[in-house]
């Protein structure tokens, strides 16, 4: 697809992002609605439960089960409730299950809930042999976005009624059409060879009462229009197979099409997205001073605590590439890049497993440098170009100072771009963080060697200093944005929540 149609079809989603990047305070919140469920509870006993949030380690109360009697099977409570969901907060959540008035308690996060497969929990109660609770988070759609805030509209080619992919090699067997809306409102892409066009979500606002929808030849030939279209008439031609006629052929198109909300980070989450976190950690010179850990814990050690324990929750096999760069005495690894648990295979299982193998580095290494970003940044993209399923990876970049290798990096950085990749880079220290900031790319977007702009914003960057006695405030600043980031690539690809 070219990039023309490719910018055409973002358009409708780049209006609801940039909206609510401009208003994270509100809009940046989505809400999930919590059901409970007890496997094997006890038919002899009668229980219920109350749910407390953990504010600055004070237990806040938020809600109550009804009381219900046990059963052999599942016991599942009526009563839910609805919690606003955050990406950037830990948001910690106390369940307490009362079995004939006896304590036992659950902690975990709304981030470990919505983390798992199926947007649901499942813990052994403390303290019990065979009781199951079973925290299950839903997407929750107000009122008003009921019937939908979008219409969704996807062509396919059908034979025999029946969707079959097609090839289209000769241009005289490729097509494309426009939704005009008054204006040109929108231009497909040209069909592609497995004979479907990427789906489209257009705002409902975009839409005036009537509009049109005409299919032309590559000879911007006119070969069939649905004319005074309406969005309810459009809804009800839902599964109906439209005649195009081809040069001397008829090819079927099959319209499908109905309400949708917008696209939100939950619905590629409740779609089994996984979110994947690398590390890379500057060990030059110049960061002697962050690295101490003689007093507590380093100012590293602090970052990737604070991002680690939000970002893991959401990565099943809890494994995390992480690299360093800048010191000598690393073996035959390059002292640009080389995994701090000096294997060929740098991932560490745990963000405890990370911090102990980060102290066990520390040991062995000299500080050095240069400080290079490119070479480490580069082992990051090449790890997630070998992986497969549906994964969103985050590099946490932590360093002290400008890099020298800016050309390289910006180079690596554009690459990534086209893959499913975040970069957060974490100032620490008072040295300069120019080039970070120029890497960031809010001021200018970033452009490559050739001068070729990025595809997508992924770079973010936060001085550590402003948030050090604040990792709450830090996570917020650092992961903010991840979620749009995520939505902006899978969009950008024409991927679906329900194409995962």
């Amino acid at each position: 697809m070219g990039n023309k149609s490719n910018n055409n079809r973002k358009k409708f989603f780049k209006e609801d992002l940039n909206a609510n990047i401009s208003n994270k305070s509100t809009d940046m919140k989505e809400k999930v609605q919590i059901q409970l469920k007890i496997e094997n509870s006890d038919s002899s006993n009668e229980y219920y439960i109350k749910v407390f949030s953990l504010e600055n380690q004070n237990e806040k109360f938020m809600y109550e089960t009804e009381k219900l009697k046990g059963k052999n099977g599942i016991l599942e409570f009526q009563t839910t409730f609805i919690l606003d969901y955050f990406f950037e907060c830990e948001q910690s959540l106390i369940f307490k299950i009362y079995k004939d008035n006896k304590e036992k308690i659950i902690n975990t996060t709304l981030g470990s809930i919505v983390g798992q497969r199926g947007n649901c929990l499942h813990k052994k109660i403390i303290d019990s042999e065979k009781e199951i609770i079973n925290i299950t988070a839903l997407q929750k759609i107000s009122l008003d976005e009921s019937k939908g805030t979008h219409l969704f509209i996807r062509f396919y080619v059908v034979d025999d009624e029946k969707i079959k992919g097609l090839k289209f090699d000769d241009i005289n067997n490729k097509f494309y059409y426009k939704i005009i809306n008054k204006t040109d409102l929108y231009r497909s892409e040209d069909l592609s060879n497995n004979g479907t066009f990427f789906p489209i979500r257009i705002p409902l606002t975009f839409l005036s009462p009537n509009f049109t929808i005409t299919f032309y030849n590559m000879k911007n030939i006119q070969l069939m229009t649905l004319n005074e279209i309406t969005i309810e008439s459009i809804i009800n031609m839902n599964d109906t197979t439209l005649p195009l006629i081809l040069g001397n052929k008829t090819i079927n198109i099959l319209l499908h099409s109905d309400y949708r909300n917008k696209i939100t980070f939950l619905d590629y989450l409740e779609n089994n997205l996984e979110i994947g976190l690398g590390i890379s950690i500057d060990f030059t010179g110049s960061s002697y001073k962050l690295h101490n850990v003689s007093n507590g814990k380093s100012d590293y050690e602090k970052a990737i605590e604070a991002c680690g324990k939000i970002l893991a929750v959401y990565d099943s096999d809890q494994r995390f590439p992480v690299w360093g760069f800048g010191a000598t005495n690393v073996g035959f690894y390059s002292k640009n890049c080389f995994p701090i648990n000096f294997n060929n295979n740098p991932e560490i299982y745990s963000i405890k497993g990370v911090i102990d193998q980060y102290h066990e580095c520390l040991k062995r290494i000299d500080l050095s440098g240069p400080t290079y970003y490119a070479e480490s940044m580069k082992n990051f993209v090449s790890e997630v170009k070998k992986q497969k399923g549906n994964k969103y990876n985050i590099l946490l970049f932590l360093t002290d100072g400008e890099n020298s290798d800016m050309n390289k990096t910006k180079d690596i950085i554009c690459e990534a771009a086209k893959l499913p990749i975040s970069i957060i880079i974490v100032g620490l220290g008072n040295h300069s963080f120019t080039n970070m900031i120029i890497l960031d790319g809010d001021d200018e977007p970033l452009t490559d060697s050739n001068g070729k702009k990025c595809e997508r914003d992924i770079v973010q960057f936060v001085p550590f200093n402003k948030y050090e006695n604040d990792p709450n405030e830090l996570t917020k600043e650092v992961l903010a944005e991840i979620p749009f980031q995520v939505i902006d690539y899978y969009q950008s690809k024409g991927i679906d929540p329900e194409d995962l």
